[in-house]
């Protein structure tokens, strides 16, 4: 597998886009966790955290490359969309992803959404250590399917978790309003009808009363 298909189309554009630098603050490095030589259990969920000083402008948005450099195939899968200004995320790790192995040596690569693994600007992030138990898929469906081969995954995992403000745009916002205006509008058109119909009704029974007198 590899992440060409992640970005599609959109490579060529990505490599001649301005790459972000370090700031001077960032002297701890990008990745913050996990940490080198972290053992991970591939069962929970894993916590990437990163330095939101590094990146020069900040990006809204950036996506995690997961790889296994010491392996014949190094690319394992990619979490994209992800907030930059949250400095962490929670995702899931699929054993299937590294052909259900029970220990694999993996690595991060942290670069602005949509720009290719290879473009980025920041040392290699610490080597970590995933875990996988066969013997827990016996008895867990969730952990059976993570580790099911026979079913592939797409390479990549959106996540999209960036605020946009919880505001309504205005498209949303003149929608919010005119809906039940229009929604009262077409109620009270509703009830006229229905008056005029009751009243035409009425004032036809009135016209036959007094033809019979």
């Amino acid at each position: 597998m590899t992440f060409d298909s992640v970005h599609s189309g959109a490579g060529n554009a990505a490599h001649k886009k301005k790459m972000a630098v370090a700031r001077a603050s960032c002297a701890n490095g990008l990745y913050l966790a996990p940490t080198a030589n972290q053992v991970v259990d591939s069962s929970q969920k894993l916590t990437i955290s990163w330095d939101t000083s590094c990146f020069n402008p900040a990006p809204s948005a950036i996506d995690i490359y997961l790889t296994a450099p010491l392996t014949s195939d190094p690319d394992i899968h990619a979490f994209t969309s992800i907030d930059y200004s949250k400095g962490t995320v929670s995702v899931d790790l699929k054993p299937k992803w590294w052909n259900s192995t029970s220990l694999i040596s993996l690595e991060l690569n942290i670069v602005e959404a949509g720009t290719p693994a290879q473009l980025t600007q920041f040392p290699s992030a610490p080597l970590f250590n995933v875990t996988y138990d066969p013997s827990t898929a016996a008895t867990n469906t969730q952990v059976a399917a993570a580790a099911n081969t026979d079913v592939p995954d797409a390479p990549y995992t959106s996540v999209n978790n960036i605020f946009h403000g919880g505001g309504l745009s205005k498209g949303g916002l003149a929608a919010a309003v005119l809906l039940p205006l229009l929604a009262v509008f077409v109620g009270l058109g509703v009830y006229v009808k229905i008056s005029r119909g009751k009243e035409a009704k009425k004032r036809q029974r009135w016209s036959q009363a007094v033809d019979k007198r």
